[in-house]
């Protein structure tokens, strides 16, 4: 059995007797968009951050949420989820997309003077349904293994900036399809089938403001190898609000400071 479980049999049978009825269409399918990618600042153990934000990659918003903590000096540990489209789509007579993913990981940090170097690595899954509309459906899932070294410089008096450079394999084991006439949407199935996997690059930008524990983030993630043909989103354009254990810490010790000077 080939790895997206019975899809060809499907189309197969619903496709080819109607090719003459086919035509090429306009879709707003999409088959994967980057989730925004962690450049963690974490100082000690017990350090974190919890965050949740709104980004625009591919064709949709997606809803994005982020967590992060070192349960052991050095050892950070991760974990994300992600969602665009909404609950209905199997049920919508308009054509839409909904992505779930999500994933998580560990890895290690060492902290020097205002920069963390860390390197993180994860594993996801999820899943890709595109409704084209008139019964015509295809549900593929994923799965995905990445490794990122990463870089966040901190001034110390409110500002971030975070780099990484996300490196995946991203498969897509099993799913199915009913799709007919829609010869764009056939090969494009077929070529995600027969090409995987992929391997992605993904570069990562996160300016960052600290207001109190609160942290204010805009996350950039783009592909470095383009994948366009097969609708996968080349960037993503994430706005975050996180609370931030160690900017919180951080208060608190300078509270104590100022109480122990009087």
């Amino acid at each position: 059995m080939r790895p997206i479980a019975h899809l060809w049999l499907l189309l197969a049978i619903l496709h080819l007797p109607r090719a003459g009825n086919g035509q090429f269409v306009q879709s707003r399918a999409y088959y994967y968009t980057p989730n925004s990618i962690h450049t963690p600042y974490l100082e000690q153990r017990f350090d974190g951050q919890f965050g949740i934000g709104y980004s625009w990659g591919g064709k949709d918003k997606a809803l994005e949420i982020q967590t992060l903590f070192s349960p052991l000096k050095r050892i950070a540990f991760f974990a994300n989820y992600q969602q665009t489209g909404n609950g209905s789509v199997k049920k919508s007579e308009v054509p839409d997309t909904r992505l779930r993913f999500g994933e998580a990981g560990l890895g290690y940090y060492h902290h020097s003077g205002k920069g963390v170097t860390s390197v993180l690595a994860g594993l996801g899954f999820g899943s890709v349904y595109n409704n084209y509309g008139n019964g015509q459906r295809s549900d593929l899932r994923m799965r995905r293994w990445s490794v990122q070294p990463g870089y966040v410089y901190d001034d110390q008096i409110g500002f971030r900036f975070g780099a990484a450079l996300r490196l995946s394999n991203l498969q897509f084991p099993k799913g199915e399809a009913v799709i007919d006439g829609l010869f764009g949407e056939v090969e494009i199935v077929r070529r995600i089938e027969e090409d995987q996997p992929f391997f992605l690059a993904e570069l990562g930008l996160a300016p960052s403001a600290l207001v109190g524990p609160f942290v204010f983030k805009l996350q950039l993630t783009f592909t470095l190898i383009s994948l366009d043909d097969i609708r996968f989103a080349r960037q993503a354009f994430n706005i975050a609000l996180a609370y931030d254990l160690c900017n919180a810490r951080r208060g608190r010790d300078a509270a104590k400071e100022r109480q122990g000077s009087r």
